[in-house]
């Protein structure tokens, strides 16, 4: 490949769709890096959002054991829980 090193002016970049965003020199690095943390946030939500189910899924079905599958039951049915496990003591 040939790759050469243009120089490019706001006005040609964003009529050709090459630049969205101008900021002064002196601030150059602080808008890149509010430029990427935006990015990086909408990526986040995006990964969380397909992937959600998924994390449920294991969270529920394979990590909780079956005292704290009974916990939440009967917290939700407003009972006592009847624990098969003794409890562990917590420390002070």
């Amino acid at each position: 490949m040939n790759f050469q090193k243009i120089r490019l002016d706001f006005p040609h970049g964003a009529r050709v769709g090459r630049v969205t965003l101008a900021a002064p020199k002196a601030n150059v690095i602080d808008c890149a890096l509010g430029f990427a943390c935006r990015a990086a946030r909408l990526h986040l939500r995006r990964a969380l959002a397909e992937d959600l189910p998924a994390l449920e899924s294991l969270y529920l079905h394979d990590l909780m054991s079956p005292d704290a599958v009974e916990g939440i039951r009967a917290f939700l049915e407003k009972r006592p829980a009847p624990w098969n496990q003794p409890e562990k003591a917590v420390p002070a």
